[in-house]
């Protein structure tokens, strides 16, 4: 059987409009019935829009209109809803995922330092001076919405082709995989300090409203755990392949995740998510070794929980601490590859598993300069004795005392302080507070320039391994010859062209760990198959 094998993630990434003070003198006021912050935001929306553009043009990407475009790597950059957001190509492994990630980051600085450029010399109407920055913050600033990551996994369907609903497949893989997801927060949470100042473990988990919803459930504001996709792709975007609805394997996507700058937290996440899918789908985790009582309260009890101490009540009646519950995962794991092959790079991802869980069970602080929830934990406690002579118990009190006004107002500036600290600590470009933080002692140095940036140029190409390599091949070939004008569709797993004769080509490949084999002509892909065909 085939065990899950294909990856993907998706990041979304808020962009940050910032006037500085001769703006605000000037008379940048707020538009007629909006507040400043309001204001800011509709300018924002205007400027991601331009930013886009640029990026299309200036970067190397294969553009599908003014909105979205696929990348040289394979991955795909595109607005949704006025949120920029980068996906990885298809990868075989959780540290391909990881380095492109990173790699993909690698290209928005030199376009955030280009548009900020711009802005100094007055080149966009509307905004004089000020500046940009794109940033993997994970709320919005009124704390009601928020920015994360979709993990995408290429899963097996457990129904028959022709099924309408998923219903087989949602069952089977999603009753023992939903703890899982509660239980992995404490590895992989990014961090945040809330309008209460409340710190929190992942500010998407606080987020999540439901446990699985589909795409009509999201549309109508519904943060879940997870959903699976019709489609056979493990990218972002539904495929425009009519007929990938009959692939025997769909996408699930993960949906409760954070933006991390820990490369290490992406790859962690990735590797040991994957497990638990091979795990299920080879029919060895057919339930969860603990029934929650409430997953979704469950799921915001531990994303808020920094004492790693809360307790889960069960049906049984029982309670487990996150911690513990993902320990049975990990011993199931750790059983399964007893009695089955591992592959690749899944003996590293274990290894690290049983280190991480061993460091937070018994000393959490072993983790505190590389986790970003820990490493925001830190600080923030750090900043507030030295700098305000308060805990952050104190500092929450005060917040929370309608009696005293007085000791509010002047709680709430210390607040915006240490949450303008946390926004720089995931801007993309400026990476300055993350080296100062490094100089404290607070970050470990290899965050800063991890593996996958040191070699984030030879990771500007695809994977060899997967679709992407496919993709990416075909759109060098259009590019090269200056056809690009004949393609008129491109998605995951299609290309559309017009040949010689001006008919419609269509090419498609249902399979994302098909790198280089065209399906149509039962051959792998070459200079003078495609020359035969753009030519007739």
């Amino acid at each position: 059987m085939r065990h899950v094998s294909a990856m993907a993630l998706e990041v979304e990434y808020s962009l940050r409009y910032f006037p500085n003070a001769q703006m605000l003198r000037a008379g940048f006021a707020p538009d007629a019935g909006l507040s400043l912050e309001d204001t800011l935001e509709v300018r924002r929306n205007k400027l991601i829009e331009l930013f886009m553009r640029t990026f299309l043009r200036e970067s190397d990407i294969f553009p599908l209109g003014p909105r979205f475009g696929f990348m040289a790597n394979g991955g795909r950059s595109y607005l949704d809803r006025q949120i920029f957001e980068m996906a990885t190509a298809e990868c075989s492994n959780p540290r391909d995922v990881a380095c492109r990630h990173v790699a993909n980051e690698a290209l928005l600085i030199p376009q955030i330092a280009a548009m900020n450029e711009r802005l100094a010399r007055g080149g966009f109407p509307g905004f004089p001076n000020g500046r940009i920055e794109i940033s993997k913050k994970t709320s919005n600033f009124r704390g009601d919405d928020s920015y994360g990551c979709h993990e995408n996994y290429q899963v097996r369907r457990f129904e028959p082709r022709s099924a309408e609903l998923f219903k087989e497949t949602r069952r089977r893989l999603l009753r023992p995989f939903a703890p899982f997801l509660i239980s992995r927060q404490p590895f992989i949470g990014a961090g945040n300090l809330t309008n209460k100042g409340e710190f929190v473990v992942s500010p998407r988990g606080m987020m999540t409203n439901t446990v699985i919803a589909g795409s009509a459930g999201r549309a109508h504001g519904q943060t879940p755990l997870a959903f699976i996709r019709r489609d056979g792709d493990v990218n972002t975007e539904r495929s425009s392949s009519s007929d990938v609805c009959e692939a025997d394997y769909a996408r699930l996507q993960v949906c409760c995740s954070d933006g991390n700058v820990s490369d290490r937290q992406t790859e962690f996440k990735l590797g040991t998510t994957a497990i638990v899918l091979r795990m299920i789908e080879e029919g060895y985790l057919a339930s969860p070794p603990v029934h929650l009582a409430d997953r979704r309260e469950a799921m915001q009890a531990v994303a808020r929980d920094t004492t790693l101490t809360e307790r889960l009540p069960t049906r049984s009646g029982d309670a487990v601490t996150a911690l513990e519950l993902n320990r049975l995962y990990f011993l199931k794991a750790r059983r399964f590859f007893e009695i089955n092959p591992m592959h690749g790079w899944e003996a590293g991802i274990m290894a690290l598993w049983e280190e991480w869980f061993r460091k937070l069970a018994h000393n959490p602080a072993a983790l505190d300069t590389v986790l970003d929830w820990r490493i925001l934990f830190r600080f923030v406690e750090f900043e507030l004795e030295r700098k305000f002579r308060l805990t952050l118990r104190e500092l929450k009190e005060k917040l929370a005392d309608p009696r005293d006004e007085e000791s509010r107002n002047a709680a709430l500036p210390i607040l915006r302080e240490l949450q303008w600290k946390i926004l720089n600590y995931f801007f993309i470009s400026d990476a300055r507070f993350r080296e100062a933080l490094v100089a404290l002692g607070m970050v470990d140095e290899g965050l800063l320039s991890p593996q996958g940036m040191v070699g984030a140029v030879e990771r500007l190409i695809p994977p060899a391994d997967t679709r992407a390599s496919w993709r990416s091949w075909l759109m060098r070939f259009f590019r090269s010859r200056g056809l690009e004008t004949s393609v008129s569709n491109i998605g995951w797993g299609l290309i559309q062209f017009l040949n010689g004769s001006n008919e419609l080509v269509q090419f498609t490949n249902e399979d994302p760990l098909n790198a280089s084999y065209c399906a149509e002509r039962n051959a792998p892909l070459s200079d003078e198959l495609l020359l035969g065909i753009v030519n007739r």
